[in-house]
This record gives structure tokens, sequence and C-alpha cells, in this order.
């Protein structure tokens, strides 16, 4: 038994080193990308020069889900049956459920470019025609900024109209009915609701 404890044990420390190099490198990667300073930038807000929130993150999910697979091998290397048959169950969950979690992942992040894109575009376009100078002239006021929220309340709808997507991969399928029903009552009323605007 003494050997296969020093296995184990071996197994064990393998496990954390790579966990603590793996997720920390994984973590330099993903700051190296400064997604957290590109959200925030889409979001009109200041991320303040702190630690990225999306870096800890994935190197606190990559640092567990290693330590999870060195903890199975060093039960399986004890013949702790007991204890390794629900830890493997527990990481074959996980393992079928990534793809279905990347999927959702990447339908989030062609979400956020493409809801960008309109922000700017929409955003450039009320620039370009003095949207809030006019309106302002109209309404016989000083300064009304409206083009800001237009821009970023169709930013919000393109999030919100790719949500079912996201919620349908994660087979979420309860809760992608009542926001498509929501969604259709929303875009039956978008046109009163830009025409009042308007007006």
């Amino acid at each position: 038994y003494v050997p296969n404890l020093r296995a184990a044990i071996g197994i064990l420390i393998i496990g954390w080193l790579a966990a603590v190099i793996i997720s920390n490198f994984i973590a330099w990667a993903v700051a190296k990308t400064k997604l957290d300073d590109l959200l925030a930038k889409s979001l009109g807000i200041e991320n303040g020069g702190k630690n990225s929130p999306i870096a800890d993150s994935t190197k606190t999910i990559a640092y567990y889900l290693i330590m999870l697979l060195a903890l199975v091998e060093f039960f399986k290397k004890l013949d702790l049956v007991l204890v390794t048959q629900p830890l493997s169950e527990m990481v074959n969950h996980i393992f079928d459920f990534a793809p279905n979690l990347l999927g959702a992942i990447g339908l989030l992040v062609v979400a956020w470019l493409i809801a960008t894109l309109v922000k700017k575009l929409i955003s450039g376009i009320l620039d370009a025609i003095k949207f809030d100078e006019l309106l302002s002239a109209k309404a016989g006021e000083q300064s009304i900024h409206l083009s800001s929220s237009i821009s970023a309340t169709a930013y919000w709808l393109v999030i919100l109209l790719i949500l079912p997507s996201v919620l349908s991969s994660l087979q979420l399928t309860d809760a992608v009915a009542p926001l498509n029903n929501m969604f259709s009552e929303l875009l039956g009323h978008l046109p009163n609701i830009l025409s009042a605007t308007i007006i």
C-alpha cells in the first residue's frame, strides 16, 4: 500500500503544479486579449485598471478543473472506488456539458460583436445627422442627449435577441419560450415606440 500512497501523492503534487502553471498561463493569455477593456469600452464604462475579471474567472475554472482530474487519479491509485466513482461521474458530466457551454460562450461573443457594431453604427449615424441638436431645437430645450440612450438600447436589444439561442445551446428550453413570446410582443410594439420617440 505504501508504494501506491507514494505514487498517489506524486500524482497529486504533479497535478497541483500543472494546475498552477496552466491556470496562470491561461489567465495571462486571456488578459493579453484585453477582453475586459473592450467590454468596458463597449458599455461606456471605465475599467479602472483593475485585475481582469475574465482572466481571474478562467484561471479559477482551469485550476479547479485540473485539480479535480488530479484528485480522480489520486483516489484511483489508492483504490478508493467509493470516492473515485462519483468524482469520475462528475468529471464525465462536466466534459459532456462542455461543448454546450463553449457553444453558448461562442454565441455570446458573436452577440457582443454584433451589438457593439450596431451600437457604433447607430451612434455614428445619429452624430452625423446631429440628432441631439435637431431634437433640442425642436423641443425648445438647451441640450437633449438621446442618441447615446438609443445606441445603448440597440446594443442590449441585439444581446437579448440572441439570448434565446444561448439558452437553447445550454438546453434551458423552459426559459426559451417565455423569452420568445416577450420578444415577439416587443418587436410588435417597436414601430410605435420609435414613432413616439421621434415625434
